[in-house]
């Protein structure tokens, strides 16, 4: 299978605090400002992709492709919509009703960076990043793929206490928010690295035994910090583990494309980012040119 060449990776996590990280400074940082009449969720994912892209030597041709993932969407928004809906009997304005839909975020960083290639959000809340580089993979394998961008988006919602009750996690567990890029250019000689194949295993043997076919020059990285324990237990002796330090942010569902752009930037050995789902385990693995 033909693989994806990263040439840009990079983004922004925000750890939750008492209200929302005001965006607009941090748009301001670049020159920039938010679009209007837009949620936090898709100004959140526009902002991860401008700061990728900054990154680049050249822009990205028009018709390049994008790929957005996310585990919960614009659930602010929302969340909002229902709760005037159920509660208080109002209907949603027209702007709020349209940004209820996570695939505006799509079409907002494709008008702003000037793509008009094909725009898919994958919005589902396990292993959405892995299913959008599946669908990347294969349309890189069938020719239909020469430059994109592959994000991962996902924010948060106040009060936090409802949206842990909502992610159905730990009261106790630090929540976060962000927005992840990867550029990749199908011509480039030295890309950062290449994301080659996403392996799923749904049982532990398989996954033990596919971890033996390793080599041990590929490094594993665990996908979050919850999968670190998991990973230092199955990793074959004296395997290399790569864990960078993103637990300050905290959780989010799409947290593991914030370490795949950091194994990306800071390893320099091949790697296989390997995190636990509800189907069993994925494995995302990454060449070095």
């Amino acid at each position: 299978m033909t693989g994806l060449r990263i040439v840009a990776a990079g983004g922004i996590a925000l750890a939750a605090g008492g209200a929302p990280t005001p965006l607009d400074p941090l748009y301001a940082g670049l020159g920039l400002k938010a679009p209007r009449r837009s949620s936090r969720f898709t100004q959140l994912a526009l902002l991860g992709a401008r700061l990728a892209t900054a990154m680049l030597a050249a822009p990205l041709d028009a018709g390049s492709a994008l790929y957005l993932a996310t585990g919960a969407g614009n659930v602010a928004d929302t969340a909002a919509v229902l709760e005037g809906l159920y509660r208080l009997g109002e209907a949603p304005m027209p702007f709020a009703f349209i940004n209820v839909s996570s695939n505006v975020a799509g079409f907002q960083i494709a008008a702003a960076l000037g793509l008009n290639g094909s725009n898919l959000t994958v919005s589902r809340r396990d292993s959405a990043l892995g299913a959008a580089l599946e669908l990347a993979l294969a349309d890189a394998g069938s020719g239909r793929l020469a430059q994109a961008m592959i994000g991962a988006v996902d924010e948060c919602c106040w009060p936090l206490d409802r949206h842990r009750e909502r992610l159905q996690i730990a009261a106790d567990t630090p929540l976060g928010e962000g927005s992840h890029w990867l550029a990749v250019d199908q011509t480039a000689t030295v890309p950062l690295g290449v994301i080659n194949a996403v392996v799923r295993l749904a049982a532990r043997p398989a996954l033990e035994a596919w971890l033996r076919t390793l080599p041990p020059t590929q490094a594993l990285v665990p996908a979050t910090p919850e999968d670190s324990e998991l990973v230092h237990a199955l990793a074959p002796r004296d395997h290399p583990i790569w864990t960078p330090t993103t637990a300050a942010n905290g959780y989010y569902a799409s947290a593991e494309m914030q370490t795949l752009c950091a194994a990306l930037t800071r390893l320099e050995r091949p790697f296989a980012l390997l995190g636990k789902t509800t189907a069993g385990w994925q494995a995302i693995q990454i060449s070095r040119t």
